[in-house]
């Protein structure tokens, strides 16, 4: 029979049906998330939406200094969209 060991942190745990040990699972209780779970993905998510935004800030800035042509305005406008979407959504 072999050893089950923790997939957090790779220690030797006895078989109670969880793949992470008590230790590790009192940490994630006690700081409230899981590492890769929903919480830090939030935050990945939060981070990519702000680059997204300034990097719409900057091509705004471009497009009123020496202009898009007609499709750049408009993968604009849908980049703004789907920004906007995704901030409520990580706002709800």
């Amino acid at each position: 029979m072999s050893a089950i060991c923790c997939n957090n942190c790779d220690s030797p745990m006895p078989d109670t049906g969880h793949r992470a040990c008590a230790d590790c699972r009192a940490t994630w209780r006690q700081y409230g998330r899981k590492p890769g779970g929903p919480a830090e993905q939030k935050e990945a998510l939060i981070e990519l939406v702000a680059a997204a935004k300034d990097v719409t800030r900057m091509l705004e800035a471009v497009r009123y200094s020496s202009g898009l042509g007609q499709g750049q305005i408009t993968r604009l406008m849908n980049a703004q969209a789907v920004i906007a979407r995704a901030e409520g959504v990580l706002h709800s």
